[in-house]
């Protein structure tokens, strides 16, 4: 009876780590992207509900998010509904400089506001136009995921709402269409990275 109950006792204890083991390892993907790596929250199991920040499902899907403390309210908004027009407060433009090309050198302009073009290899220098004095944030989501160049950091923009960001896409940068995110303002602008 004894060994009966040391046995049993030792399989309950070996369930309960396995059922811990188990519920510390939810994993998020996303399109077939696995984005659980990239996030600072992740996936709980929660009375038996899995709960996912809605920031990553959201910005995963192209909508942008929002938060305003005043209300405590989070917004999501597609990105086909988030329209800003050129020359305007949260004017977005693009430079492309070819991997040849030298920091000073003249660059092509990208094809629209929305949609900045370069060559695995080469420098890409964004710029915003959004609020005076306010701090932007600006993430670029590879295929492997957000991406760890230097040049991508918190900037504040200048009197006017100017900043803006340069960096090295990698050589080995699939080429494809990538998710950029500038986040500030209380707000999110997302644009679209081409790699040729």
């Amino acid at each position: 009876m004894k060994k009966f109950l040391s046995g049993l006792l030792i399989g309950f204890m070996l369930t309960l780590a396995f059922t811990a083991y188990a519920a510390t390892d939810i994993r998020l993907v996303i399109n077939g992207q696995d984005i659980t790596d990239t996030m600072d929250i992740k996936p709980q199991n929660i009375s038996g509900r899995i709960m996912v920040p809605a920031k990553y499902v959201a910005e995963s899907l192209g909508a942008s998010v929002s938060w305003d403390a005043a209300t405590s309210t989070m917004t999501i908004s597609s990105a086909a509904q988030e329209q800003v027009p050129a020359n305007t407060k949260g004017a977005v433009s693009g430079t492309v400089q070819p991997a040849s090309q030298t920091a000073g050198q003249a660059a092509a302009p990208a094809a629209s506001s929305d949609k900045l073009t370069v060559k695995a290899g080469g420098m890409a220098t964004l710029s915003y136009t959004g609020e005076p004095n306010t701090e932007y944030k600006i993430s670029v989501y590879y295929s492997s995921g957000a991406s760890k160049a230097a040049g991508l950091v918190a900037k504040t923009s200048n009197a006017s709402g100017d900043v803006s960001w340069t960096w090295k896409v990698g050589t080995n940068t699939k080429p494809g269409e990538y998710r950029v995110a500038i986040t500030g303002g209380n707000k999110t602008i997302e644009k679209l990275l081409v790699v040729q």
